[in-house]
């Protein structure tokens, strides 16, 4: 009929409408981006992208800079941070996510391997000292002084203990929903350690780099038939193996 056909023209010119003012938006944004961007190249190396945003470069050495990110959600006590530049696995780092949390009466530090586990502990940094040490390094070029030993052979949470954890620390459901949730302790201080053997993973974190003792992935690429392998066929893989060398 004539009016259903003038109803789906409104709702195309509507359509329309967003998408033009979508668009336009974006242009805006980007054009303020790159207005902040000359004024950097023009010496002014202290303006952020946007409030509350911190940028730098970690130097690894060799002629390798990898860049790192953080953001403070303005009148959050929340820190976000980013390190996943796909060079560093190349360098024998992890590239990696963290976030930490001084909203609650107990601080939580998170560290994130892409595509792996939540490593969670409290943490002794506070707000007011960590926003000082991103304003330090804001637009510089650091290096790896800070180190941190973690345990991270810690059993994961239940699903139960995740429900818990989240419910005393809300902000932390978004970062590590979906993900195993492990938490870490000073090096030989895990109660109940997973047994068998472990290896050693570096991720950066904020001006840190953390060194965490994590169990051994029973997963691994088989060169022979490149597919991926559970840790039963790992065993019958080695029983054949030893069998054919006798």
């Amino acid at each position: 009929s004539v009016e259903e056909v003038e109803t789906i023209i409104i709702k195309m010119d509507f359509k329309l409408v967003v998408v033009v003012a979508v668009a336009t938006l974006l242009l805006v944004v980007e054009a303020h981006h790159r207005h902040y961007d000359n004024q950097r190249n023009n010496g002014n190396s202290r303006i952020p992208f946007r409030e509350g945003l911190y940028s730098w470069n970690r130097d690894l050495g060799r002629n390798r800079q990898v860049p790192e990110f953080a953001y403070v959600p303005p009148g959050s006590q929340l820190i976000y941070g980013q390190s996943e530049d796909a060079s560093l696995q190349s360098l024998n780092y992890q590239p990696a996510s963290s976030f930490y949390d001084f909203s609650t009466p107990v601080p939580i530090g998170v560290a994130a391997p892409v595509d792996g586990p939540c490593y969670y502990s409290n943490t002794t940094l506070n707000l007011g000292q960590t926003i000082t040490n991103l304003n330090n390094i804001n637009n510089t070029v650091i290096t790896n002084t800070n180190e941190v030993p973690l345990d991270g052979t810690a059993v994961p949470l239940t699903p139960q203990e995740v429900q818990n954890l989240f419910g005393a620390y809300p902000n932390l459901a978004p970062v590590c929903d979906g993900r195993q949730i492990i938490p870490t302790f000073p090096q030989g201080a895990v109660p109940v350690p997973v047994p068998g053997p472990t290896v050693v993973i570096q991720l950066f974190s904020l001006d840190s780099v953390f060194k965490v003792t994590v169990p051994r992935p029973t997963r691994y690429t088989n060169n022979n038939n490149n597919h991926r392998q559970d840790s039963g066929s790992r065993e019958r893989h080695r029983q054949g193996h030893r069998q054919g060398h006798r």
